[in-house]
């Protein structure tokens, strides 16, 4: 499995997701010049699904067990403080990319902004109450 990271405006995304590497070099191959120069492609040792975690650290990737044990992370060390986001989580199941090449669609993945609201559910009913 294989992402492609760029950046535009100085913001970095993930600008697809891919099982097949043809997609993606076929995928690639629509950006523009200068999009190709900020852009990386990367591997992941992950199958379907996955999730991802946007925060000030950046992306990260995880597993089903890796996600529970970072959620129980969060609800040991949960702030005081309703309107913190912990992270962006995305939940992937199959392959993802922008309808238009090179663009930031990631908010078109399903996806939770992670406050205590949020672990208040986890907490109560088990993490999978995110996405059911």
């Amino acid at each position: 499995m294989k992402y492609i990271i760029t950046t535009k405006d100085f913001r970095p995304f993930i600008a697809g997701i891919f099982s097949s590497e043809s997609d993606m070099n076929e995928y690639i191959m629509q950006f523009d010049m200068e999009q190709k120069e900020q852009t990386a492609i990367k591997s992941l040792d992950l199958s379907y699904p996955f999730w991802i975690t946007e925060d000030h650290n950046g992306f990260a990737f995880y597993s089903r067990a890796e996600l529970k044990a970072l959620f129980n992370s969060f609800l040991e060390s949960r702030l005081d403080n309703d309107d913190y986001c912990y992270t962006n989580l995305y939940m992937v199941d199959e392959d993802f990319r922008s309808n238009i090449p090179g663009k930031d669609s990631m908010g078109m993945l399903r996806h939770w902004h992670i406050e205590n609201y949020e672990l208040g559910v986890v907490e109560e009913s088990g993490i999978e109450a995110l996405w059911q």
